[in-house]
């Protein structure tokens, strides 16, 4: 029997946003790892790689006066909004660290922090092994943060509170697929008069009774309806900024609903008043189609719901206010966009946003490799490497590819050999663990192994029982590569370690009597 759970409300305040924040909070890291939240597209190591540019780029222009004044004494702060998982802040490091010749001698140094609204994600990045080096060296903070709702930063490990006035430097901030997941509202526009959306929400499975009525839990999520009904309206928000935005829309466009990220905006009031109106912020989110096309207000669930992410509202704004916004070109299916306060020419970032987003936008260039994806379909290993290099070095990549070249590495010469096992090893560099289903430092084991490089495939598979359960399978190739480099009690011990899991292991069952027999032979 389905149920109303609310009525005639205004989006942004509908109970699924109450439901959005308490999955994610449950969830914790599961949420990515568990594949159900995607985050691929906008946590990747060429993106990564152009945020890092970009920061520094920002850096350069603030010093030769193009910016906002740099005190050389402080590090720039580059806060990460919803980090989620992690990886994005991971590899963001990592690319200032390949980068440091360039912007220490300049007088710059940088201090990232990582925020959520979830707990667990924070506690999971503070006990990361790959953040620990940058926790240890003050190079990492992390937070509990809201940013629509809180003024006020507090860093947990330092103990420092950023708040307005109190900020030395400019602030840069990353935010990617967090528009998409927060509080938006929604309006329609037809033959210019401006319509509010109000939603009644109907849930189509049975719920149980809780203290105050009919008790939802994230799990309905999937389970919702939303029908709006929409009333006419002029100025629905006290601030006028925000109605003259609407009321462009409705001169520019006709008979199309229109999301209006309110939270977003919040966030924004909070950003330009924390950092007295010197930031830089990086957004990469689902837009719209173009010209606002389609049905919009119908929320896609993947374990959490999302909603397009209309950035446009944000690129007025800053530039209502003087400054300045950049971003890639309309109808790219990731919105790429960087707003900058009170600035209207950064000559340096946007060199670096023209070379890097302009021609070579990295929302997109995964597009270029869907036909391997098919069913049934083969790829040379000399051009998996192409791919992995033009990925960045992304070791989804090779969770995505690896099946299609694994039988034919045998086919390369000792050049493309060299090659592939040096784009191994610069995956896994990138490579941040979550406890995702996919082994991929064993999928790297495997590649390295049919490559004839026994002590990195030993590398790798070491790795990969350090994070997983003991995998018979990691176990026997353990044992192949120290049969293979001449180790041949080794290769005993983990053979007899796979047979202790797996006793009908047949494959372990031939090499262990091999591996005994040169044992004994000396």
């Amino acid at each position: 029997m389905a149920t109303v759970v609310e009525h005639n409300v205004r989006l942004s305040e509908s109970v699924i946003w109450r439901l959005q924040l308490e999955y994610y909070r449950n969830k914790g890291p599961s949420a990515w790892a568990s594949g159900q939240v995607p985050s691929w597209v906008t946590n990747n190591p060429r993106l990564a790689s152009l945020y890092a540019e970009v920061a520094v780029a920002y850096g350069q222009d603030c010093l030769a006066g193009h910016g906002h004044p740099i005190d050389q004494g402080s590090p720039i702060n580059i806060v990460e909004l919803g980090a989620g998982s992690g990886a994005l802040c991971y590899r963001v490091l990592r690319a200032l660290d390949r980068t440091e010749r360039i912007w220490k001698p300049l007088g710059l140094t940088f201090r990232y922090v990582a925020t959520d609204q979830a707990e667990d994600n924070v506690d999971f990045w503070q006990k990361h092994p790959l953040l620990r080096p940058y926790i240890d060296t003050g190079r990492l903070d992390v937070a509990v943060y809201s940013p629509a709702d809180e003024l006020e930063l507090r860093l947990r490990l330092s103990g420092e509170v950023l708040t307005p006035g109190a900020l030395a430097n400019p602030l840069v901030l990353f935010a990617n697929y967090f528009v998409d997941s927060l509080p938006t509202d929604l309006f329609r526009v037809e033959g210019g008069r401006l319509f509010e959306g109000r939603t009644t929400t109907t849930c189509k499975t049975p719920l149980e009774d809780g203290a105050w009525g009919p008790r939802l839990t994230p799990d309905h999520l999937g389970h919702l309806t939303l029908d709006y009904q929409w009333d006419e309206v002029d100025e629905p928000y006290p601030e006028s900024l925000y109605n003259e935005v609407l009321h462009f829309y409705a001169e520019t466009y006709d008979k199309v609903s229109i999301p209006f990220p309110i939270a977003a905006l919040k966030a924004l009031e909070h950003v330009d008043a924390l950092s007295a109106g010197r930031f830089l912020w990086l957004l990469a989110d689902k837009a719209p189609p173009p010209g606002f096309g389609g049905e919009q207000g119908k929320p896609v669930v993947h374990g959490a719901i999302s909603l397009d992410a209309n950035l446009d509202v944000l690129r007025e704004v800053v530039a209502a206010r003087r400054g300045l916004y950049l971003r890639n070109h309309e109808g790219a299916s990731l919105d790429l966009t960087a707003l900058a306060g009170e600035v209207s020419h950064l000559p340096t970032t946007e060199l670096i946003w023209s070379s890097h987003v302009s021609a070579r936008d990295p929302s997109e260039y995964i597009l270029h490799f869907q036909s391997f994806f098919t069913e049934g379909a083969t790829l040379a290993p000399a051009t998996f490497v192409t791919i992995l290099s033009e990925s960045g070095w992304d070791p989804h990549m090779i969770r995505l590819l690896q099946r299609l070249i694994i039988d034919r590495v045998g086919e390369l010469d000792e050049a493309h050999c060299r090659r592939l096992l040096r784009a191994l090893e610069l995956c896994h560099e990138n490579y941040f663990p979550i406890g995702e289903a996919t082994d991929t430092t064993s999928l790297m084991g495997a590649l390295a192994l049919r490559a004839g490089d026994f002590a990195l495939a030993r590398r790798f598979y070491l790795e990969s029982l350090q994070h997983r359960d003991q995998s018979h399978v990691t176990m026997f190739n353990l044992g192949v590569c120290d049969l293979r480099e001449e180790r041949w009690n080794e290769a005993v011990v983990w053979f007899e370690r796979c047979l202790d899991v797996e006793p009908e292991y047949a494959s372990a069952q031939k090499y262990v009597e091999v591996a005994r027999t040169l044992a004994d032979k000396g």
